[in-house]
């Protein structure tokens, strides 16, 4: 390894006021996180938890967020922005309706092919819903319980044209067609909830799309529904991500358990190559080979128990095994997340960082290399879901988005000393 180095519920113990937000810079540390803006979007709760959406739209960048509230305590919305944060169209769901996942994960896609980008996102209406770049509602899919991931949209089935995908809480599988016709629906017998965001991709390496939905086990459909594999995991999967992990033609998947396990799954047989166990809450989203070694890492964070505290902690996994590259502590107050870390080139000089947050309200730029933390940010309100990164601003750099439990989109620049 080449050298070079840093179930989410919302717990209402503070007041808000105003953004809260301050920098933490030490002085051992060689970069600096700077806010660029801070969005008007904040509620009475600390529980948001669902990660923005970002887009290039008619020349310019615009983002969407969901903004939930606690059950009978306001109003749920879905909110367009640009990219100064300053606040667009906005769709609102009826009060009785509404709670903390109100509207869940977003995404923008060009569902129906007419080259623009749509919005969708399932809600706890039971519904999946569509929206133009304007904020016109086109589609509405009904779920038979609460959307909670984002939807996916492809090329999945052997029909013309793409099809949205989604899963609802209740483990029930949906495909539609940009028309809004059912093409089907499967239930995963026996299961537990779906927390996850499933994935399509080429699993088994035969030159056609599968699908994997992950709860107490992996299950793996095929285009026209059936199943193809079920792998049982050690606990229910809070966390699920894809990648090409031994060189095979086939995508592995990548799972993190409540209680603790990383388990990588080979996508053509369903079989686990590793799984190894770091404490609870195993939270996977970056996968890559984050420090130039020509190796794939898989990045995990997970809660350890230290005395009577949960402490927050990131590792490097050798994704061909799962044995430990280097291990850094986030958070040494008692939490009860971890947030999985993103990988992406933050300044733009070929090098990739890793950006993990902590319930805390810290964000902070991670070196791949050896877990150091070149810089750091925070507000005095939680996060309980990973950053978006994006270049928003047309500068060539990705910058960090984070959501705040208060609702409050923070946009963030990396840069080094």
């Amino acid at each position: 390894m080449r050298t070079r180095t840093v179930a989410v519920v919302a717990v209402l113990l503070f007041s808000l006021v105003g953004a809260g937000a301050y920098a933490v810079m030490q002085p051992n540390q060689r970069g600096q996180l700077t806010e660029k803006w801070v969005s008007d979007t904040s509620r009475n709760t600390v529980g948001n938890h669902h990660v923005p959406a970002v887009a290039e739209i008619d020349g310019s960048k615009r983002i969407v967020v969901s903004v939930n509230v606690e059950q009978n305590d306001g109003t749920c919305s879905l909110v367009e922005m640009d990219a100064n944060g300053t606040k667009g169209w906005q769709e609102e769901m009826p009060t009785e309706n509404c709670n903390i996942h109100g509207y869940g994960d977003p995404i923008f896609a060009d569902y129906d092919g007419d080259g623009t980008q749509d919005v969708l996102v399932a809600t706890t209406e039971d519904k999946v819903l569509g929206f133009t770049s304007a904020g016109k509602q086109e589609f509405a899919g009904n779920l038979s319980w609460w959307g909670y991931t984002k939807p996916i949209v492809t090329d999945f089935t052997t029909d013309p044209g793409k099809e949205i995908v989604v899963t609802d809480l209740n483990g029930t599988v949906f495909v539609y067609s940009a028309d809004g016709s059912l093409v089907w629906r499967k239930h995963i017998e026996n299961s537990a909830t779906v927390v996850a965001a499933p994935a399509v991709a080429d699993f088994d390496g035969d030159g056609a799309p599968e699908l994997a939905v992950g709860e107490k086990k992996v299950t793996v459909f095929e285009r026209d529904g059936s199943v193809k594999w079920q792998t049982g995991t050690a606990g229910s999967v809070n966390w699920m991500t894809t990648a090409q992990t031994d060189g095979d033609p086939a995508v592995e998947i990548v799972a993190g358990t409540f209680d603790g396990h990383v388990t990588v799954i080979d996508g053509k047989t369903g079989d686990k190559q590793w799984s190894k166990s770091f404490g609870r809450m195993a939270a996977v989203k970056a996968v890559g080979d984050g420090d130039g070694d020509g190796q794939v890492e898989v990045y995990a964070s997970t809660l350890q128990e230290e005395g009577d505290t949960d402490i927050g902690k990131l590792r490097a996994l050798d994704a061909s095994d799962g044995s430990v590259e280097w291990t850094t502590t986030l958070s040494t107050e008692d939490v009860q997340t971890m947030p999985p870390s993103m990988l992406g080139d933050l300044n733009g000089d070929g090098n990739k960082e890793l950006v993990a947050v902590t319930e805390t309200g810290s964000v902070s730029v991670i070196n791949p290399d050896n877990g150091a933390v070149l810089a750091s940010y925070e507000r005095n309100v939680p996060i309980w879901t990973h950053v978006k990164l994006a270049d928003i601003d047309g500068d060539g750099n990705q910058e960090i988005l984070a959501v705040y439990g208060d609702g409050r989109v923070v946009a963030m620049g990396y840069s080094e000393k």
